[in-house]
């Protein structure tokens, strides 16, 4: 059993926007922060000892992506979710939302339109509007405690031969959801019916709990793989965001040139040395310590529950499929974002993701990271019932 998780004397990590962004983002200091989506733990020790040598060695000069870099992605997803991709298929990428945005721009004509599924994670309405696309919303059905997918009203808007792509959040940011075989087959069959690429960001994929099974939706049938964009990065399962480690997987030739083409037109297909060498130690050693990170915060989960349903009855906690983002139910406090914030920040000084900003549905919810250690999350959920 990896240790170290309950550590707080050095979780405040260089420049850290969790931390060292309070005031900037809430205008004040005061806070706990569970907002930003890092975890406060540190990456698994072989990635830090690689990085370590490599940074000693001194020699910092352009480089290629290996093939053991290839080997190391196409063994994780193979042991991992049972999907056989080829090194052909995997493409550069920086950060997903960046290369979601490359992706459109290669793909897409402005005015286009893209279809998203609030209330989701609000980066990807920004990058539409900020490439000159149409954002379309297929809002989720939030019935018994749970998000479901809307699919007569996806049907409904997927006619519109304006609707080129549509983005998917599978697991979904920030309602919890790994959408399941038949959710994501259903998405599929209209998409091809309507010709809209689909683009799936799967950045929490490798977080998911042992009891849920995560499928790639290009790993369903080959019609999915030759209509899909797959990004990935280990940005969250292994709290390495700052080093950039995202990259694609496109299985259609014609895609993936106009992918790589775009890509190339930008200077941007080279890789970051620190990115290939953390990529191939977390891949090849660091599946223990993802495995111990879960169970960490999984249990966080069950303490959150358990308290608030002791102390705060009038929060509901969403139940999520994956590890570290929780969605609260707020709504008997308030449903106003205004007021909202004027609880969290205010009365509770909690610095939360306040479920507005990520469009339809979100009003009186809020977004809430559990990664950090159990005694930070103790004192936030103490702020909570005092506030209440």
């Amino acid at each position: 059993m990896t240790t170290g998780f309950d550590d707080i004397d050095e979780i405040k990590q260089y420049g850290s926007e969790k931390w060292y962004g309070l005031k900037e983002k809430f205008g004040t200091e005061d806070l706990i922060p569970l907002w930003v989506a890092d975890m406060d733990f540190k990456a698994p020790q072989p990635v830090i000892e690689r990085l370590t040598k490599v940074s000693q060695f001194g020699v910092y000069g352009n480089v290629k992506r290996t093939d053991n870099y290839y080997a190391a992605i196409i063994n994780w997803m193979r042991k991992r979710y049972s999907w056989n991709i080829r090194k052909e298929w995997i493409g550069a990428g920086t950060r997903i939302i960046p290369s979601i945005g490359f992706a459109m721009r290669a793909l897409t004509q402005p005015g286009d339109k893209v279809i998203i599924q609030p209330p989701v994670y609000d980066n990807f309405a920004n990058i539409i509007n900020k490439c000159g696309r149409e954002v379309v919303t297929n809002p989720l059905i939030f019935k018994d405690n749970k998000y479901y997918m809307d699919f007569i009203d996806l049907e409904k808007k997927a006619q519109d031969p304006k609707v080129k792509m549509m983005i998917i959040s599978n697991p979904h940011n920030p309602v919890g959801r790994v959408w399941s075989m038949d959710e994501l087959t259903e998405l599929g069959r209209i998409c091809i019916k309507h010709n809209i690429i689909v683009i799936c960001d799967q950045a929490y994929a490798d977080l998911t709990y042992p009891c849920v099974k995560y499928i790639p939706f290009a790993s369903i049938c080959e019609d999915f793989a030759q209509n899909c964009i797959t990004f990935s990065s280990l940005s969250k399962p292994f709290n390495l965001a700052g080093i950039h480690t995202a990259y694609a997987i496109i299985p259609n030739n014609d895609i993936r040139k106009a992918y790589d083409n775009f890509i190339e037109s930008l200077h941007l297909k080279r890789s970051s040395l620190f990115s290939l060498v953390a990529t191939e130690a977390a891949y090849e050693e660091g599946e223990g310590w993802l495995n111990d990170v879960i169970n960490y915060i999984y249990a966080n989960l069950q303490y959150m529950k358990s308290f608030i349903e002791a102390h705060i009855p009038t929060i509901r906690v969403i139940e999520p499929e994956f590890a570290y983002l929780v969605w609260l139910d707020l709504r008997n406090i308030a449903t106003d974002p205004a007021q909202l914030d004027d609880f969290l920040v205010k009365k509770a000084r909690l610095a939360l993701n306040n479920g507005a900003m990520y469009g339809e549905g979100g009003h009186g919810f809020a977004r809430v990271n559990i990664a950090c250690p159990r005694k930070i999350l103790e004192a936030a959920l103490e702020r909570i019932k005092n506030a209440v």
